[in-house]
C-alpha cells in the first residue's frame, strides 16, 4: 500500500492503529511540518488526491495543522501516535519550544508535562493513556498521563532517555534507558501501573 508520495518533499509515517489508519508528517518547501492522517484502506499517490489538496467526499485523509503552530522553518505539527478511536497525539510549535497536542473529533488541545521546556506526546492507547517526553531543567523526562495525572517513567537504576510507543490494548510501553554507571543505553519494555 502506498502511503507516501514523490509529490511530497519529505514524508514520515509515525504510527498506525488496528484499523490501518496512519499518521505522520511532511515538510513543505519552507521547511514547515504538516501532519497527515491517512484513513484506512486509502492511497495517497497523485497531487489530486494528496492529503491537504483533496476536496472530494472520499478523500484519503486529512492534513493536520495545529492552529498557529507554523511559525517559520522547523516549526509546525508532527503527529506521533493514534489509537483505534482515531485520537491523534504529537508535538506542535517552534523547533525549540514545542508543545504536546491531542486531536480528537476535529478539536485540538495542548498537553504539556509540568515545568517542561518542551513536550512531545509519542503515543496513546485505546483507554487514552498518553505517553511522552519532556525536558525539565535540561534533563529528559519520560512520562505517562492517565486519568488527569502525570506519572514519570523511570527504569530501575537508569534514566529514561526516550519513550517511543504504547500498546493500543496491552499498556506496554517501549522506550530507551541510559545507565550512568556503565554509560550505556538499552531499550526497555514496561507495563503501565
Amino acid at each position: 500500500m502506498l502511503i507516501g508520495t514523490h509529490f511530497l518533499r519529505y514524508y514520515v509515517a509515525t504510527a498506525i492503529n488496528d484499523w490501518t489508519s496512519v499518521v505522520g508528517y511532511y515538510k513543505d518547501s519552507a521547511n514547515i511540518y504538516h501532519g497527515i492522517k491517512r484513513y484506512s484502506d486509502s492511497f495517497i499517490s497523485t497531487p489530486s488526491d494528496s492529503v491537504g489538496l483533496c476536496n472530494e467526499v472520499n478523500c484519503p485523509g486529512i492534513q493536520l495543522d495545529f492552529p498557529g503552530a507554523a511559525n517559520g522553518a522547523g516549526s509546525g505539527t508532527q503527529p506521533l501516535g493514534i489509537n483505534d478511536s482515531g485520537v491523534v497525539v504529537g508535538s506542535e510549535g517552534p523547533q525549540n519550544t514545542f508543545h504536546g497536542f491531542i486531536y480528537s473529533g476535529g478539536k485540538w488541545a495542548k498537553l504539556d508535562f509540568p515545568s517542561s521546556l518542551h513536550t512531545a506526546l509519542t503515543g496513546i492507547s485505546n483507554d487514552r493513556t498518553i505517553i511522552g517526553m519532556g525536558n525539565v531543567g535540561g534533563q529528559p523526562v519520560c512520562f505517562m498521563y492517565r486519568n488527569g495525572l502525570f506519572k514519570t517513567v523511570s527504569p530501575p537504576s537508569a534514566k529514561c532517555s526516550a519513550i517511543r510507543n504504547i500498546g493500543l490494548t496491552t499498556d506496554l510501553i517501549l522506550g530507551e534507558a541510559y545507565y550512568p554507571t556503565t554509560a550505556t543505553s538499552k531499550g526497555f519494555i514496561a507495563k503501565c501501573q
